[in-house]
């Protein structure tokens, strides 16, 4: 699930309008600000780009109130809930999934399954809806 963040500063400051605000992309994600748009039912709007090498930095600049970036709701998490991000628009599922890997068998080892069923516990609760601020 991903959705745009950005500053809650910069979401007061321009009235929730963000449309026209920078857009912030990641090399690793080159394709999330499209995905968003696409699978939100929202035109892309022509607004300036800045392209970071990875998506943390992306995460950074939006806190720095650089502009708008698609963050996913796992990684944004810990943001949205200190107040350093807004999402304004929420998250919809953009096709991304993530897996936990063990080199054995998890159902093999309690304590494998212990850790996999709070992983998946602790993902479901981070993809509800976050309060905007």
């Amino acid at each position: 699930m991903a959705g745009p963040v950005l500053s809650p500063a910069l979401l007061r400051d321009h009235e929730g309008a963000i449309g026209h605000l920078p857009r912030l992309h990641s090399q690793t994600r080159p394709e999330a600000w499209r995905t968003w748009c696409r699978n939100s039912g929202l035109r892309p709007t022509r607004a300036r780009r800045h392209v970071f090498e990875h998506f943390y930095q992306t995460l950074e600049a939006a806190q720095a109130g650089q502009g708008v970036a698609i963050a996913s709701v796992y990684m944004a998490a810990a943001d949205l809930g200190a107040g350093l991000l807004a999402a304004p628009h929420g998250f919809a599922p953009d096709g991304t999934r993530y897996v936990c890997l063990s080199p054995l068998p998890i159902a093999q080892d309690p304590r494998r399954r212990i850790f996999a069923a709070w992983l998946a516990r602790h993902m479901r609760d981070l993809a509800r809806p976050v309060p905007l601020r």
